[in-house]
């Protein structure tokens, strides 16, 4: 962050935010926040890095290059050619199909929604003041997670290990096919362990939320002091 901004003296402070202050002192403390390189004054909270928001940017500005259009093509028109491939070369089954193509069409909408977070971390986060207010804001909502999560997991694991003795102690069903592939035991320990894996994804789709809107909402903020359509 730049020097000179942390520096103002306080009747500076005062007449910025006096009913009779000076606009031209408010544009003029902007004016020193864009000393910032671009990609610094988009990523940065109240001067502190956020290391998973800068790759995630330099990646889309990257996939901005004109040389990176055959990746991009590639990329849309590569879950469709794979599900053409895999129906053609290894399995024309209804079963593997819908699965394999479940997989490529999540595959591709993470893709994309990554493309459109990089698109939102592009923007401008406004000046320091809105920053600093920001800041507190995703420190608090992060420090909810975890206090939340904690408490789920816990709950998580119980239900885990109330399942795997379940399945444990319960007769193999008279009849079924899995029973060539998988003891008892083998089944307890299926299902035990993706109901964890269940409960990790909820866990990472509720973070990825909160991280996501943390930084969008500052975005907002700062793009609806000029242009109330580009804060919509």
């Amino acid at each position: 962050m730049s020097l000179r901004h942390g520096r103002q003296e306080s009747g500076d402070d005062l007449e910025t935010l006096s009913p009779g202050g000076n606009f031209e002192q408010l544009q003029h403390d902007d004016d020193y926040e864009d000393e910032e390189t671009p990609v610094e004054k988009k990523i940065a909270f109240a001067g502190k890095k956020d290391y998973w928001a800068d790759l995630v940017l330099n990646q889309y500005l990257r996939l901005q290059m004109d040389a990176m259009l055959p990746v991009k093509a590639g990329f849309l028109f590569g879950g469709p050619v794979s599900i053409v491939a895999f129906y053609l070369f290894v399995s024309s089954s209804m079963s593997n199909m819908i699965a394999f193509s479940a997989m490529v069409i999540a595959l591709t909408f993470m893709g994309i929604a990554m493309y459109m977070l990089g698109w939102i971390l592009d923007k401008d986060i406004g000046p320091r003041s809105m920053q600093e207010i920001a800041e507190p804001i995703k420190e608090g909502s992060e420090g909810f997670f975890m206090t939340q999560y904690g408490t789920i997991f816990k709950f998580a694991f119980g239900t885990a290990i109330g399942l795997f003795g379940i399945y444990y102690v319960r007769d193999p069903i008279p009849g079924s096919e899995l029973n060539n592939y998988l003891s008892v035991t083998g089944m307890a320990v299926i299902m035990a362990t993706s109901f964890l894996c269940g409960a990790g994804c909820s866990a990472i789709a509720g973070y990825s939320g909160i991280w996501v809107s943390v930084r969008a909402n500052l975005r907002v903020a700062a793009a609806s002091r000029n242009d109330y359509n580009a804060a919509m």
